[in-house]
């Protein structure tokens, strides 16, 4: 992503593809990816462990 797109708020939409019509008005991608990258390093651990337990299970 380049700092053009992150710069004018809508990069993350860009990098997943979504069209930028479709972003709703006063669209914050800065605010975006912070909650993202906050949820992400909050979730993924137990993500990742419940994923591998339910994998793994033999029921």
């Amino acid at each position: 992503m380049n700092e053009r797109a992150a710069d004018d708020g809508v990069g993350v939409a860009a990098w997943v593809g979504l069209p930028l019509q479709l972003l709703p008005p006063g669209w914050s991608g800065e605010t975006a990816r912070v909650l993202f990258d906050d949820l992400n390093r909050v979730l993924s651990a137990p993500a990742r462990e419940h994923a591998t337990k339910v994998i793994h299970s033999e029921g």
